[in-house]
């Protein structure tokens, strides 16, 4: 079956709707306000909510994957930083990236990853790139990583869940 152009896949990896829309049922609305992380500071009290902000929760998706840490964790947030600025006070820290995407990704491939990520959370809202845009982003880091590690001689990528990035062991 050639998959729909327009919605969003994982390469190799078969999503069950049902299963997934059972677990949201289950998990029930957010205790707090401030405690969602994913929500656009911009959409604040008044509710609004639109693809830019989607965009940016989906941002912070990807920054729990570049660095295996789930958002509401990540950093200990005064009441005036944001997640926009924590990660660009840690870029230059050696424990930014989850250890387990080095070695199986490029160093160039993990900065095109967080810039596109920063792409994704920047304010205000207007200036984010459109989720076809942010699409093709991926596809261009994909491809370039799988170029750069088949010339290097390495194994393709391993892909994982998010769901795993954050597994009791």
């Amino acid at each position: 079956m050639v998959p729909d152009p327009n919605q969003a896949n994982l390469i190799g990896i078969e999503l069950h709707p049902m299963t997934a829309l059972e677990k949201i049922e289950e998990a029930g609305p957010s205790r707090t306000s401030t405690a969602n992380v994913f929500q656009d500071p911009e959409v604040g009290a008044s509710g609004n909510f639109s693809e830019m902000s989607d965009i940016y929760s989906f941002g912070v998706f990807l920054l729990e994957l570049v660095t295996g840490q789930q958002a509401v964790k990540i950093g200990s947030f005064g009441s005036n930083d944001t997640l926009i600025q924590w990660v660009l006070s840690q870029l230059s820290t050696n424990n930014f990236v989850d250890r387990r995407l080095v070695g199986t990704f490029t160093m160039e491939g993990i900065r095109d990853l967080i810039r596109l990520t920063l792409q994704c959370m920047s304010f205000p809202g207007t200036g984010r790139p459109q989720m076809d845009m942010v699409v093709r982003g991926l596809e261009q880091i994909h491809e370039k990583e799988m170029a750069l590690t088949t010339m290097m001689g390495e194994s393709t990528a391993t892909i994982t869940l998010g769901s795993e990035l954050f597994a009791s062991k």
